[in-house]
Order: structure tokens, then sequence, then C-alpha cells
């Protein structure tokens, strides 16, 4: 046996990481530049700052594989949902799935996403988080915070858009870790406030950048404490300021 061949089974794993590598790195969700429903109610005004000028994240050493395992949950679950007898027993689909909603609008630019699951006849908005054991713990402690509870919200306000009746916003946290008995659901009325007070906020960042600029708003704000944000505990160079206009490629 020559040491090529020896080797070959190593040269094949290899290739294979750099192609899931490759694979993370140019899903939709991962090349999206523009702000969506799942971001505006980020926590560190710092971040969202940087997200709104479209300003490239700092590398990661390694992809967002977890994310990636979210990813592929949300997929499997959306075929499931979709062709499961239940939903297919009826003249028209209980449950929705992926449907695509405007959620409302920022500086004049449109605010799209799709939303995992609405049922029409509870008038419930489902999202899927997929999430580590001690974040389940967590998350049925202090609820699912602000980020979460606001992309909630906005995807109600999409389906009330869209003529839809919204009574109620849900979060299932499913263990990625574990077995699915370890689930953790949280729930609430639907409350459009919530979803205009997040726009709202984009809003105001964004009149602070064109009038301020974008390094004059980020020093009115100190880094957050999140140990994952990619901002707060990596730094990197920034590129240049936008204006508003130049953010949503008006």
């Amino acid at each position: 046996m020559t040491l090529a061949e020896i080797d070959l089974p190593h040269i094949v794993g290899a290739e294979l990481i750099c192609m899931i590598k490759d694979t993370i790195a140019n899903q939709p969700r991962t090349l999206q530049q523009t702000i969506g429903p799942s971001e505006i109610g980020i926590p560190c005004t710092r971040r969202l700052i940087h997200k709104l000028v479209r300003e490239e994240e700092p590398s990661r050493r390694d992809p967002a594989w977890l994310a990636y395992i979210g990813s592929c949950v949300h997929a499997g679950l959306e075929l499931g949902v979709r062709q499961h007898p239940t939903n297919q027993a009826m003249a028209q689909p209980r449950y929705l799935t992926e449907q695509r909603v405007h959620v409302g609008d920022v500086a004049g630019q449109q605010i799209w996403g799709s939303a995992d699951l609405f049922d029409i006849d509870s008038g419930t908005v489902v999202d899927w988080k997929v999430v580590g054991p001690k974040r389940i713990d967590h998350y049925a402690i202090h609820g699912p915070g602000q980020q979460y509870r606001t992309q909630a919200h906005l995807y109600g306000r999409g389906f009330t858009r869209q003529g839809y009746t919204v009574n109620h916003v849900m979060i299932m946290f499913l263990p990625r870790d574990g077995q699915l008995v370890h689930h953790h659901m949280w729930a609430e009325p639907y409350d459009e406030s919530v979803a205009v007070a997040g726009l709202s906020r984009i809003d105001d960042l964004l009149e602070l950048v064109a009038e301020l600029g974008v390094e004059v708003v980020l020093d009115l704000y100190p880094p957050c404490d999140d140990w994952f944000c990619p901002w707060c505990k990596q730094r990197a160079p920034r590129a240049r300021s936008q204006t508003t206009a130049e953010l949503f490629g008006a």
C-alpha cells in the first residue's frame, strides 16, 4: 500500500469539510444583507448599527455550524408539517409553512421575512428555535428575550397585513442535544405594538446615522456583554460610512 493510498481517506475527509464550510457560507441566510425580522429586535445596538450599514461581520474561526443545524431542522420540519396527513386531509391547509410576510417598512424599504409556521384555525404564529439544553432552561425561566419576542410579533403583524386573524405568537424551543421531550414552548397574545416598536427603533437609528454618521452613533453605545456578539467580542476594521439611501440600495 502506497503512502497516497493510506492518506486517501484523510484527503477525502478534508475535501468534504471544505464542502460543508462552503455550503454554510453560501446559504441564503448567511448571504442576506438587508435586515430581516429575526434581527430587528437584536438587543445590542452596536451590532444592529453595523447590520444596518451592511458592514461585513468579523470573520469566524469556524463556520456557523450550530446555526446550520438549526437551518436543517427548519427545512425538515417545514416538509414534515406540510406533508403531514393532518394538513393534507383538508381542502385547504390548516398550517402555512415558510410563508413570506411583509412586516412593515423602514426608511421607505419593505421588510420581508419567512415565517416558520402559522396555524390558521387558532390564529397562532409559531417560530422554531433549535438550541442547546442550557438555553432551553434559560428561556423556560426568563422567557425568549427581546430579539426572539420582537421577531414573533413582527411575523404576527405580517400575517395580519395579509388578512389573517392573529391571536397568539409562539416560540417552540427544540433541543439541539438530547430528546424532544426536553422542548419548551413559550406563547403570549399577539401585540402589534411590540412589532411597531421594533420597526421604530430601526427608523430612529437610521435617522441618527444619516444625521451624525455611523462613527458618532456607534460611540453613543457601549459594547454589549454577549459572548456571541460578533462585533463586541471581535473588533475588525469597519467599511466606510454610508448614507441612508445607500443603506437600502435606494
